[in-house]
């Protein structure tokens, strides 16, 4: 294990045993309020009062709140931790069009259109089955890797 590697896996177990007396704590009806919870995650009276509204640090919580609260620090920490060692790629090579298209790549897709559009389904003058374009263009597709061409 890399030293980075250590460090997560010390945050995780961390926020595991955190987890674990948060839940302790509203099993014991320590933790009744949205108020109580933040109170036990650390924040202190003044920050809570400025954050929140009166009826939200008042709400009466169940255990499903904690868990949910819970739940989201440990998403927070592991997408934390995910884009610590996946950083986001920013050498993307932008290049500036002053707003308008670059021809010749609208010229190369007229080309390639062109050239799939001779690939015609041609049906032999004996069926008289209909087929869709998908239909069609599948079957030329597959006749002509049958055939090499």
């Amino acid at each position: 294990m890399t030293d980075q590697q250590k460090e997560f896996k010390k945050a995780r177990d961390n926020l595991g045993r955190f987890s674990a007396a948060i839940r302790t704590q509203f099993s014991f009806h320590k933790i009744k309020t949205f108020y109580d919870l933040l109170k036990a995650v650390g924040y202190d009276n003044d920050s809570i009062k400025r954050k929140y509204f009166p009826f939200e640090y008042d709400k009466v919580l169940t255990y499903q709140d904690v868990q949910d609260y819970l739940s989201d620090r440990h998403i927070e920490l592991t997408t934390e931790q995910w884009l610590k060692e996946n950083p986001p790629q920013t050498n993307h090579d932008i290049r500036s069009t002053n707003g308008l298209h670059d021809q010749s790549i609208l010229l190369e897709k007229d080309k390639k259109e062109e050239i799939q559009e001779e690939k015609e389904f041609k049906q032999s003058p004996n069926e008289k089955a209909f087929f869709f374009w998908f239909q069609k263009k599948s079957i030329t597709q597959l006749l002509e890797g049958i055939l090499g061409k």
